[in-house]
């Protein structure tokens, strides 16, 4: 309807004004305003839909009430019944807003309507959940009310939310009290209301005394008041018979008057039909609400409810599911066709409805009898009413029938209309009842109404000839009289008189003389087996007659003849009359013997005769399953209009129905279930069964009934609340069997309709599950079913529907060759007996009739596939997808089954029911089984040992005597197959092709000879997909013998199976990559001979995967089959001849060409050349060019190979490489005058011109050209070609680069071996360093582009193997080496040395290749040395100091393998032997004692002393050295000390420092004398070794420093000059060093030290005779400690142990501080670094200052004077610093650090300096 925008904007002005007026607090104009909205005729009445034109103007209507019932409620007390009406009309437009509903319940409270309130505030919750208002105010009310549970409920709710509420604590603990008071209250009777915002009119206490006033006022007047809980007949009634029944017990008078009070939503009928009060809101009056409360709070359940334990509540107050309401929610959307049954539903939709029609209808009657004289009277109106009106049916209406009998005595009569209710009730409760005894008596009174009723109308005097007339006037009354009477009359066995009382009915029904009175239907809302009487239900009646007539006669006799199809046609009218839109339920009734129905027994008859015939009648026999099905639910009690059940929870069973299902029920559910699968196999496309097209209507109108039948047992059996039988346990399994049963039914009645969709029966599957899963059953068995009944089922049926889908995708041909024969083998044994799983027509994959598209079959396939999961895991509690993390999305039912099999049957039953699925799936829908089978297999580890005894498979393949040669000869001929299958099973027939001792009786025999292959399948992971290294462990091996052992089990039981024979070479072959790849990279060859397990694997995989490939040759059926296999044995053989890393290093270990190495050569050859013969591939000509190399046969036929292979793949680069290396190797193997050779290598030249100028002259015999020439022109032609291999994009082609620097290198001219060592040097060089590895694997992935050569594009076909990269690795590195050590390249040898032994890709695998690159870098360190003469030139004195420093470090670092690199093949020379070596090392200990290097000195002592430590790092050898070192370390010491020390005798004039401890000042002096024939002697010099060279130097050392220390002759020791007190320190610390480290060594006795009295000092030197003097006898360490103690202080000291405890306490506090001290008293200093040339080699060195400088060091005394008083003036001091300039300086090379600068001070300092002093 059309509202015009100003009409709408009318009505939105006049809302707004009342706002106004009424935030103006004009409370009547705002009223008045907002009413007039109310009553525009624009806003509609009631609730609409959202989605609708004026839902804006219901929203307008529900605001406009909100706010006018706010301002009733501003007016007072007396607007509170108009505010409560608009808010009950505000809810009904929207009942989510919680706030009206908070208000709503706030103003029933203080209205005292208690219900109304509760009922508010539970809506406000349910809105909104966390509404603290709604809970607290709730609490109350229902305290209020007396409601213990709800109350308890609605208490923890709060707490749940604030555990500490007060409130609700106390009410918890008030009802929970477990120990009360006696005779005190109890309970919620403590309690009171109290609530700020809510106002309670009455306490509970007041009940009593309320109604002990109104019980006084009512005797006073005579009046009964009578209070309706509902505005209903049913409640009239039985507030009637609770005032009737006691007056009749106690003969009391009903003289009163009847005041019946309306509900209080009812108390105005015309408000009620305005639908003021439209919303369906239990409401009630006050007093009621009152005795409400009463029986509440007095309920059974309190004792319940104060003993149960908390663990254990049940929130009543949380609404919980409908399990009833989930069956039709669940199934009825894939009812087939428009069943009538399911329209039943609808109709008590309908009814319900018209419920508010009744209420209005008791209020007119209310009123109507207001004026009544009693309640006998009300009760006789009341019946004459609703025998008129001919109410709709309810359990309750049996109270009409006691209220009759209550009032039959009281002298009134009924109408004839009343009277015939009364027996149609009568009738209608005693036909359901099971009770033989109460249905007499029912039946009694209907015959007592139907004589009561003819009495009546006899009284009338009706004329005889006015009968007619009745009749057609009343023709639907006397039509239900004669029905009526004609059960009666069938129940009492008078079968004559009901057939001629139905012939009456029937007459009137379709009497047609007059047509405006022709009857279609009667309808009987009141009566619930029969609510609606039609033609065809009386002529089914007269049928039933005639049918129990047959069936006493003629029908047994025709089915013991065997006359089937005359027994089909003479009763299958007589029970099919009736159309499909009439079909009706008919009472299961008894005749007076008991017998079972003559309809259920001519049924039964009919049923039989239909499965005995062939075809069947599949319309006549699902009618008859249908009738059948009807008559047994009608003995149960079932109602057939599913939609119209209550669950238990909402309203009780009924006397008449019964909590135990027919047994016959369940036998027709099953048989339905049954006849389903039978009369499958029977459709054809077109949609029909044997010809006979079946109704869909048929179809629903049965699943319709097994919707019902599921409904009633989820009511008597899935309800808490039901009731109690005998034996609960069995029969709540016969129910739940019943139950899955009829969703099988209904599941298998869907697949009749062969055009039904596929999304529609993946839907139905998921649905069925879903709602077998909310009553916990999902996994149950059907009746003597196995678990799981309709799981298993679903999974045949998706498992087909994914194949059929996959089965599109395959396109045409593969769907009617493969597909289909994999399904009609395979699903034959699927299905079994069960035709569940029928082949689908093409039509079922269409949905909507179009064809699918990619996406939607993509879609279906998902949720087939979900639906799988799901239903996999709950029957066998196992997920299919191969993640488990997405085992969160499935749902875990309450009896999913947990996958523990317990027992082998159980596992061969789980797979005997996948096999077939398992068959038709590729490797991704294995995966989905892989835990399944995996737990099939914890049961069935392995075959059974009459299998494994014997093992022919192991045999063949580790049998050392067979002869692979003869198989390998006879492969791909003929009788190949048979002759390698006799090889196998020597005892076993050919025939058989399998092993005998193998018992084929085995009971699980389809489980062995499947499981093992679709396992490996499942599984097929291979070791490739581990970590790098994984086949090494114990675990990579144990993982390949897994995984081939499911192969072989599988070959026990299949041994032709193509696909297993070569799977299993393929992991034999694997795991062999995988050893030699992996151990090439991280074991050492080394490390691989030391274990022997990894080449024996290796070997036994080899075998192993040549035989199982000699197998599959034989097993191949198609040419390229055989020519691929072919191929892989050939590549076999051949992978065993290869030098390869880790079985060989490429130096010393090669492969022996033994025979055996011969015959897999030949062997190669022989299936390179099969393979050739089935397919021209250019890679098998250019492995033959190999082979042919190999096995040593004319360079014409390897040439020619490979020419044929750069012919077939001219853009390949390995043959043409292959090609030109070869012509290289074999022009540098020849004689340059060898013409064969020479013709055969220009046959095929690089460059044509070459070829042509060649050949002429080799033809010509040209003189003027030298056969050299000519070798030489082919020779250059060779390194072009190759040159080739590597520009442009195939830079890293490293095989050509290496053959290149072989080339050069043996070539042999000028500069070509440099050239040799730049060409290879692209392979270990970057810009980065200048020794790396700088190569990669070669790759044939990625194609290389055009080269620069025009006209050439070569690119890399075939990939290159880690093992050979390796390979390729380690002899490039021997060669590159080789090339350094000739060229000198000492830096790069360096550098490769170190880089060999730190890469951290190549360290393991290059290990043993340390030694050698030592070596030669030894050797080129060697040759450098030599070739450096020791002169007077400074920078060849540097640079040899260079090397032997390098020399020396090498020694240190790696002296244990001195004697083993000497003695190496490729470093093994007579010029370089271990002593030669040695020689070096005291070569450049004796250039450091030479230069006086002390700290150098030092700190190879400290290196090599650190070395003798670890016995492991050390030898003898290195003792000699450390022997060396020392007494050089001893001489530099002494030679530093006696050119510091002043060489005076007379004392400095100057302050001493103080003693070391508190004793007196020591009078001595100390002396020493040096014995130079000592020190120079060799005593304890090696002097078996380089005695000359030894000899040599001391004596060069003692021409040079006897100058200096001769002069050191009693000399006493004083503090040396200031610029040399840094050099003294320097010098205690070394010597202290040298007395703790020097213990290897006996040094002479070179020095004296004594000690001399002061007195006896006199003018020049000590006499040393004196018998005054001490001599200190000690050890020379202890003298050179004293000595540098003395120097540095100036005094006498001569206990040792006081220096060293000295030197020591010093080394403490230095090491406390952290660093060096510059103050003037002697500290150790600190370490610094000294550098040994540009090695960078560290040794021990002194630090104290910042800089470093040196002291020349001169064999002529520093600080000699002729003054006795040793105190020179300033003329001494400048005659001195004369001296001194005019003393010839040292050699620069002299020098040692020191931390401070030379200079000379002056003693005088306060004197005036001359000006040479000032000079210095």
């Amino acid at each position: 309807m059309y509202i015009p925008c100003y009409q709408e904007f009318r009505l939105s002005q006049t809302y707004q004004e009342g706002l106004l007026k009424l935030q103006a607090k004009e409370y009547e104009k705002a009223r008045e305003l907002l009413e007039n909205v109310l009553k525009d005729p624009l806003l509609p009445n009631g609730q609409v839909d959202n989605c609708g034109s004026d839902g804006h103007l219901l929203q307008l209507r529900f605001l406009t009430l909100k706010n006018l019932a706010t301002v009733f409620l501003q007016q007072g007390s007396n607007h509170y019944e108009s505010a409560l009406h608009c808010y009950l009309q505000a809810v009904d437009i929207d009942s989510k807003d919680s706030v009206v509903w908070n208000q709503l319940g706030t103003l029933s409270c203080s209205m005292g309507l208690l219900s109304i309130s509760r009922w508010a505030f539970e809506q406000g919750l349910l809105c909104s959940p966390n509404n603290w208002n709604c809970m607290e105010k709730l609490l109350e009310v229902l305290i209020a009310i007396g409601d213990e549970v709800a109350c308890l409920s609605v208490a923890d709710l709060i707490l749940r939310h604030w555990p500490s509420h007060s409130r609700a604590l106390k009410v918890k603990h008030v009802i929970e009290e477990s120990e009360p008071t006696p005779f005190s209250p109890r309970g919620i009777d403590k309690l009171e209301p109290h609530h700020v915002r809510l106002k309670f009119l009455d306490k509970r206490k007041a009940t009593n005394h309320d109604l002990n006033d109104n019980g006084s006022t009512k005797k006073s007047n005579q009046n009964t008041i009578l209070h309706l809980s509902e505005a209903s007949w049913s409640a009239l009634a039985g507030e009637l018979l609770k005032i009737l029944i006691p007056l009749n017990d106690s003969n009391k008078s009903a003289d009163f008057r009847l005041i019946i009070r309306m509900p209080c939503s009812s108390d105005n009928p015309i408000k009620e039909k305005e639908g003021v009060n439209g919303s369906s809101i239990p409401a009630n009056t006050e007093s009621n609400m009152n005795e409400e409360q009463h029986q509440e709070r007095r309920s059974s359940r309190l004792e319940r409810l104060r003993s149960r334990k908390p663990d254990k509540e049940e929130s009543d107050f949380t609404p919980t599911k409908d399990l009833v309401k989930l069956v039709p929610q669940f199934l009825e959307p894939f009812i087939m066709g428009e069943s009538r049954i399911t329209n039943l539903r609808m109709d008590s939709e309908d009814t319900t409805d018209t419920h508010n029609n009744e209420s209005i209808d008791v209020a007119q009657f209310v009123h109507k009898t207001s004026k009544n004289y009693g309640v006998y009277h009300v009760a006789g109106m009341l019946l004459e009413e609703v025998g008129c009106r001919r109410i709709s049916y309810q359990d309750t209406c049996e109270k009409f029938l006691e209220l009759e009998e209550l009032t039959r005595n009281l002298g009134e009569s009924r109408t004839p209309e009343c009277s015939l209710f009364l027996a149609e009730l009568a009738y209608d409760f005693g036909i359901r009842s099971s009770d033989e005894s109460i249905r007499s008596d029912f039946m009694l009174k209907a015959s007592y109404h139907l004589c009561k009723l003819i009495e009546s109308v006899a009284l009338n005097d009706v004329d005889v000839s006015a009968i007619g007339s009745l009749l057609d006037n009343k023709r639907d009354f006397w039509v239900r009289f004669f029905w009526v009477s004609g059960k009666l009359s069938i129940f009492n066995g008078d079968r004559e008189k009901a057939r001629k009382e139905f012939g009456v009915s029937l007459a009137l029904l379709t009497n047609t003389d007059k047509e405006r009175n022709n009857l279609v239907s009667i309808c009987l809302p009141h009566l619930k087996v029969m609510n609606k009487l039609t033609v065809d239900r009386v002529l089914h009646e007269i049928n039933l007659l005639e049918v129990d007539f047959l069936m006493k006669n003629s029908v047994n006799e025709m089915m013991e003849k065997g006359l089937h199809l005359e027994c089909v046609n003479l009763l299958a009218p007589l029970l099919s009359c009736m159309k499909d839109d009439h079909v009706s339920g008919s009472s299961f009734e008894k005749d007076g013997e008991g017998a079972d129905s003559a309809e259920l027994s001519a049924l039964n008859v009919l049923i039989k005769a239909c499965e005995r015939l062939k075809p069947v009648d599949a319309n006549v026999y699902l009618r008859c399953h249908r009738q059948r099905l009807k008559l047994l639910m009608a003995a149960t009690g079932v109602e057939e209009g599913f939609g119209s059940q209550k669950s238990s929870n909402e309203s009780e069973l009924s006397k008449n129905s019964t909590t135990d299902l027919h047994p016959l029920l369940a036998e027709e559910v099953k048989a339905i279930s049954q006849c389903t699968q039978e009369m499958k196999n029977s459709i054809i496309p077109c949609g029909s069964i044997n010809g006979s097209v079946i109704p869909l209507r048929i179809i629903g109108d049965i699943q319709s009934l097994l919707l019902a039948v599921m409904c009633h047992i989820a009511n008597i059996c899935f309800s808490k609340k039901s009731i109690e039988v005998d034996n609960p346990d069995e029969d709540e399994k016969r129910q739940k069997c019943c139950f899955v049963d009829a969703a099988i039914a209904f599941f298998r009645l869907q697949h009749l309709n062969p055009n039904i969709s596929i999304k529609t029966q993946i839907e139905l599957i998921i649905a069925i599950h879903e709602m077998l899963a909310e009553h916990g059953i999902c996994c149950a068995s059907g009746d003597g079913e196995e678990d799981g009944a309709f799981l298993k089922l679903a999974i045949k049926h998706l498992l087909h529907l994914d194949m059929k889908l996959k089965s599109i995708n395959k396109g045409p041909e593969s769907t009617q060759c493969g597909d289909e024969q994999v399904l009609q083998e395979g699903y034959a044994k699927i299905s079994g007996n069960d035709s569940n799983v029928e082949m689908a027509s093409s039509d079922q994959l269409l949905e909507s009739g179009k064809q699918l598209t990619e996406e939607e079959k993509e879609d279906l396939e998902i949720e087939i596939d979900t639906a799988l999961d799901q239903c996999f895991f709950c029957l066998y509690g196992l997920h299919l997808r191969s993640d488990s993390s997405y085992e969160d999305d499935l749902a875990m039912h309450k009896n999913t089954s947990r996958g523990d099999y317990q027992t082998k049957e159980q596992c061969a039953d789980v797979f005997q029911y996948i096999l077939p699925y398992a068959k038709a799936s590729s490797r991704t829908g294995l995966v989905k089984l892989r835990r399944v089978l995996r737990a099939i297999r914890k049961h069935f580890p392995q075959p059974p040992e009459s299998a494994l005894n014997g093992n022919a498979i192991d045999k063949f393949l580790d049998d050392p005597n067979l002869c692979e040669d003869k198989l390998s000869e006879e492969a791909g001929s003929d009788g190949f197959r048979d002759s390698i299958m006799s090889i196998i099973y020597q005892n076993s027939s050919i025939l058989q092709q399998q092993p005998t001792n193998i018992d084929r009786s085995e009971p699980y025999m389809d489980v062995y000879g499947n499981l093992y292959y679709l396992v490996a399948q499942s599984e097929e992971m291979s070791a490739t997909d581990k970590w790098a290294g994984f086949v090494l462990t114990k675990e990579g091996e144990e993982f390949v013998q897994q995984t081939a052992k499911l192969f072989k089990y599988d070959l026990l039981f299949n041994p032709m199976r193509f696909d297993s024979w070569q799977r299993l070479a393929t992991i034999y072959d694997e795991e062999v990559d995988l050893l030699l790849n992996d151990g090439s990279k991280q074991i050492n060859v080394t490390g691989w001979r030391k274990n022997a397990t990894f080449a024996q694997r290796v070997d036994t995989s080899r075998r192993r995967s040549r035989r199982c490939l000699l197998m599959t040759l034989a097993l191949a059926q198609t040419p390229i089959q055989q020519g691929e296999i072919h191929d892989l044995l050939a590549l076999v053989y051949y992978d065993g001849l290869q030098n390869v890393v880790p079985i060989y290093d490429q130096r010393l270990n090669l492969p022996v060409k033994d025979a055996e190495w011969k015959m897999f050569c030949e062997n190669s050859m022989k299936h390179f050349e099969k393979a050739f013969a089935q397919k021209e591939d250019w890679s098998y000509v250019y492995y033959l060019g190999k082979l042919s190399e190999k096995l040593k046969y004319s360079r014409e036929k390897s040439f020619a190979y490979y020419d044929k292979a750069i012919a077939l793949n001219p853009s390949a680069v390995d043959p043409f490489y292959r090609m030109h290396a070869s012509r290289l190797k074999l022009l540098w193997s020849c004689p340059h005058n060898d013409k064969d050779a020479l013709k055969i290598a220009a046959t095929y030249c690089f460059n044509q011109s070459t070829k042509e100028t060649v050949m002429n002259i080799l033809d010509k015999s040209n003189p003027e050209k030298t056969p050299d020439d000519t070798w030489h022109m082919l020779y250059n032609d060779c390194l072009s070609g190759l040159q080739l291999c590597v520009e442009g994009d195939l830079k890293h082609f490293h095989k050509a680069r290496y053959m290149l620097a072989q080339g050069l290198y043996r070539k042999g001219e000028s500069g070509d071996l440099e050239k040799a060592k730049d060409e290879l040097s692209f392979c270990f060089k970057s810009s980065r360093s200048c020794f790396t590895i700088n190569m990669w694997e070669i790759d044939s992935t990625v194609k290389k582009g055009r080269r620069k050569t025009p006209g050439r594009v070569l690119e890399v076909n075939l990939a290159e193997s880690s093992r050979k990269f390796i390979t390729c690795i380690r002899k490039y590195i021997l060669f590159y080496m080789k090339l350094l050590e000739e060229t000198g390249d000492i830096s790069t040898l360096e550098r490769a040395y170190i880089s060999i032994r730190a890469d951290k890709r190549f360290s393991l695998c290059l290990e043993d290749l340390v030694p050698i690159a030592l070596g030669r870098y030894i050797k080129a360190l060697v040759s450098s040395i030599n070739q450096i003469e020791s002169g007077t030139n400074i920078h060849d004195n540097i640079a040899l100091e260079h090397l032997l420093e390098k020399m020396f470090c090498l020694y240190i670092e790696q002296m244990n393998l001195w004697s083993d690199i000497c003695n190496l093949p490729e470093i093994k020379c007579p010029e370089l032997s271990e002593s030669s070596l040695f020689g070096y090392l005291f070569k450049y200990i004796q250039t450091l004692e030479k230069n006086c290097k002390l700290e150098a000195l030092e700190g190879i002592n400290e290196k090599i002393r650190k070395r003798l430590k670890n016995p492991k790092l050390s030898n003898t050898n290195c003792a000699k050295v450390h022997k060396h070192v020392s007494m050089s370390w001893c001489r530099c010491l002494i030679i530093n000390m006696a050119s510091i020390t002043p060489l005076n005798s007379r004392f400095l004039a100057e302050p001493q420092l103080p003693p070391l401890s508190d004793t007196t000042t020591n009078n001595q002096l100390l002396c020493i004398d040096i014995l130079t024939d000592q020190l120079w002697q060799s005593t304890f010099e090696d002097t078996n070794t380089n005695t000359n060279t030894i000899t040599n130097h001391l004596k060069s050392m003692q021409s040079k420093w006897d100058s200096l220390l001769l002069k050191v002759k009693d000399v006493v020791i004083k503090k040396p000059l200031e610029e040399n007190l840094e050099a003294a320190t320097v010098l205690l610390r070394s010597a202290y060093n040298f007395y703790r480290d020097a213990t290897c060594a006996v040094l002479p006795s070179c020095l004296n030290l004594y000690a001399v009295p002061c007195q006896l000092l006199t003018e020049g030197h000590i006499e040393s005779n004196l018998h005054s003097v001490d001599i200190l006898e000690m050890n020379t360490q202890k003298k050179l400690l004293l000595w540098a103690y003395t120097l540095l202080h100036g005094r006498c000291i001569t206990n040792v142990s006081m220096v060293i405890k000295y030197c020591e306490e010093t080394v403490k506090l230095k090491m406390k501080k952290g660093g060096g001290s510059t103050s003037t008293t002697p500290t150790m200093h600190s370490v610094i670094a000294y550098q040994t040339g540009v090695v960078g080699k560290d040794v021990v060195g002194i630090s104290g200052a910042k800089e470093t400088t040196t002291l020349n060091v001169d064999p002529t005394p520093l600080t000699e004077t002729k003054n006795p008083e040793n105190a020179p003036n300033c003329d001494e001091g400048s005659t001195l610093l004369q001296e001194i300039e005019t003393t010839p300086p040292v050699s620069q090379n002299h020098t040692f650090s020191s931390a401070v600068p030379l200079m000379v001070p002056c003693n005088n300092a306060d004197e005036t300096q001359g000006p040479d002093s000032a000079k210095t």
